[in-house]
């Protein structure tokens, strides 16, 4: 079994993962954020399962690799919004039924757009370099609407994680731990994810962001759902 095939097997485990980590949270009541959470963890899903289904596409096959990166889009743009809300509706700083937070969808929805619509104006990525020796993807030269996005992104998981963290000190002793635990592993996977659009990574193309993603999922079920913790 090659590099590749254990890569892709590892990412529909994440979404396998991150499909019950959803389940798990719809069973779970009394946990703010809740709905919000689920969300975020079929999000998860929709990227890492396209991601280990663009591992297999062929190399020749470039109309397949854009269509699933399209698609991918969906999963990658909505997550950043959907963990901002679980924060915001965790730590209680956010009220749900605000519509000034639907603002917070204007720019994965263009991005979105962009993605299927990119052939015409190449704003998310301007060329598409078709894999050679070594690369597991093709390479996608990021436009302006990428890096637009990719801040954006930044921005979001930042406010969230800072609110969380601000939120330490209302847990009890045994559960702060829990809390800076799972803090840390949100920022691991976007670590991960810098280091990839930087080109820092062991596997050129291979963005394991959505693995790391889906263990933080884990851990909040483990940590937060099962024990009902809350600020």
């Amino acid at each position: 079994m090659s590099w590749v095939d254990l890569s892709a097997g590892l990412m529909w485990s994440a979404a396998l993962v991150a499909l019950w980590a959803a389940l798990s949270a719809s069973r779970t009541m009394g946990v703010r954020g809740r709905r919000a959470f689920m969300a975020l963890q079929l999000a998860i899903a929709l990227w890492s399962a396209t991601a280990g289904i663009e591992l297999l596409i062929t190399s020749g096959a470039m109309g397949r690799h854009l269509l699933v990166a399209r698609i991918q889009y969906l999963g990658i743009t909505t997550l950043p919004v959907l963990w901002l809300l679980f924060a915001g509706a965790y730590t209680n700083r956010l009220r749900r039924g605000d519509r000034r937070l639907g603002a917070l969808w204007l720019i994965p929805i263009v991005t979105v757009l962009g993605a299927f619509t990119n052939d015409f104006h190449h704003l998310l990525w301007t060329d598409v370099v078709p894999r050679g020796p070594g690369d597991v993807l093709p390479t996608f030269v990021c436009g302006p609407l990428f890096w637009i996005n990719w801040t954006y992104a930044y921005l979001l998981i930042a406010i969230g994680t800072v609110w969380l963290a601000l939120s330490v000190r209302h847990f009890a002793g045994r559960y702060r731990v829990q809390l800076w635990l799972l803090i840390l592993g949100v920022v691991a996977p976007w670590a991960g994810n810098l280091l990839y659009i930087l080109g820092q990574v062991p596997l050129p193309g291979l963005d394991m962001t959505p693995v790391a993603f889906a263990a933080t999922g884990a851990c909040f079920i483990a940590a937060v759902f099962h024990t009902k913790q809350r600020p």
